[in-house]
């Protein structure tokens, strides 16, 4: 990836990037965006853990994650072999929500 330049890019640059996975199997490539958000595409995470803190119930969860994909330039899916958890009331699984 050394060959990557911020300056072919440009067109691509955002501010806001959400990332969507499933968190614990597949945390090293959600590191790996993170890691390409902060070194070549000059952005931050958008949405960190810890942000999540006051949000405590399945309504607010999926209500938060819908806010903040619409909100984001753009969108990241990261796929694998789990699906997630299904919020009460939805089939559903939240990353399927987002």
């Amino acid at each position: 990836m050394d060959d990557l330049r911020r300056e072919d890019l440009s067109p691509l640059l955002v501010s806001t990037v959400f990332v969507s996975s499933t968190r614990g199997d597949l945390d090293a490539f959600r590191k790996a965006v993170a890691w390409l958000q902060r070194t070549r595409f000059n952005v931050t995470e958008s949405f960190p853990a810890d942000e999540w803190s006051s949000v405590t119930t399945p309504e607010q969860i999926v209500a938060e994650c819908r806010r903040r994909v619409f909100s984001a330039d753009a969108f990241v899916l990261i796929l694998g072999p789990w699906a997630g958890w299904s919020p009460p009331g939805h089939i559903e699984s939240i990353t399927h929500l987002e």
